[in-house]
């Protein structure tokens, strides 16, 4: 979670599903009057910093079409597109897909 003072401005989530192989970036969000201020850079590398201590090699995460702006955020911290696609499953009209990072 990224906060200024009491606000919360960002979050992110790591989980490993039962069975993975890799650990699930989840979650990103960042509050639309604090994007472009590096927030979202820090909570991905708090992500992979915490996959890294916890002995995962991958980082996996599923972008939906059309977020450029979260794709590039991916994209410039080292991830990568699989084409390997999905329908989100809070909206199955939208299509997404996944990207992966090998955690070093």
């Amino acid at each position: 979670m990224a906060r200024l003072g009491v606000e919360t401005v960002g979050c992110a989530g790591g989980v490993v599903p039962d069975g993975a192989d890799a650990v699930l970036l989840i979650a990103m969000w960042i509050s639309p009057g604090h994007r472009g201020r590096g927030i979202g850079d820090a909570l991905v590398t708090e992500v992979v910093d915490w996959a890294r201590e916890n002995g995962w090699s991958r980082v996996e995460l599923r972008v939906a079409d059309g977020n450029e702006a979260a794709r590039r955020l991916f994209v410039r911290n080292g991830f990568e597109p699989t084409g390997q696609r999905e329908p989100l499953p809070s909206n199955p009209t939208v299509d997404t897909e996944m990207l992966v990072r090998k955690v070093s």
